[in-house]
């Protein structure tokens, strides 16, 4: 994942200065969605951003300066994530391996210029040299139109009504969103819509597991409403 190409690349390389570049990998990473209108409540969204970019600034500080910024901002926040989930998954029944997640693979392109990774071409070098035979696959990183996704368990009705279930059972949880995404709990077919598309869904995963974990936790916790 961080031997590929990004959008922000060659603007973190003409930014002016590091919380410029800071801030525009923060926005290729939220994908722009906290400030949507309809998805939350007046000011939740705003606030939610704000917080996230404060907190994105103070982990990714180290970074400052680095060539490969974009690439250690990832690998410190997302990828940590990421990296991490086929061993929670399959192990330790399952002997994981994850060369991309080798430390010393990472060190390697860490030293790589970022214009070099212009076009994926460093991934598929990479690929290539690894297993050819998986490099000529086609990937969802090949330009031109993607292909239809095929049916997806987290987009299952029941799997969506799970999430609505949770959320509307939550009256702080409820209060961050917006119409579009209060209407949705209680309408099956619009929720099938609005899933269709990465960001609403990503919006009722969060919120879902926040009304779960504030029912959990709740008499532990005291609740600070964001607006």
């Amino acid at each position: 994942m961080f031997l590929w190409t990004r959008a922000d690349h060659p603007e973190v390389a003409r930014a002016a200065d590091p919380a410029q570049a800071r801030t525009i990998t923060w926005k290729a990473l939220s994908t722009h969605f906290p400030r949507q209108r309809e998805v939350w409540a007046p000011g939740a969204g705003e606030t939610i951003a704000d917080l996230s970019l404060s907190a994105f600034d103070r982990v990714t500080k180290p970074a400052e300066g680095h060539h490969a910024m974009p690439i250690l901002a990832r690998l410190l926040t997302r990828y940590r994530g990421i990296f991490s989930s086929p061993n929670w998954m399959l192990g330790p029944e399952a002997e994981v391996w994850l060369p991309f997640a080798d430390p010393d693979v990472i060190a390697c392109a860490l030293r790589v210029p970022l214009s070099a990774h212009e076009g994926n071409s460093y991934y598929r070098a990479m690929l290539d040299h690894g297993a050819p035979d998986v490099a000529r696959l086609p990937s969802t990183n090949d330009p031109g139109e993607r292909p239809e996704p095929g049916p997806q368990r987290k987009t299952s009705p029941a799997a969506l009504a799970s999430l609505a279930e949770s959320i509307a059972g939550s009256d702080e949880v409820c209060a961050l969103l917006g119409p579009r995404l209060l209407a949705a709990l209680r309408d099956p077919e619009l929720r099938a819509r609005q899933t269709r598309w990465s960001g609403p869904l990503y919006v009722l995963q969060w919120a879902s597991m926040l009304a779960r974990w504030q029912d959990e936790y709740r008499s532990r916790l005291s609740w600070e409403p964001l607006t």
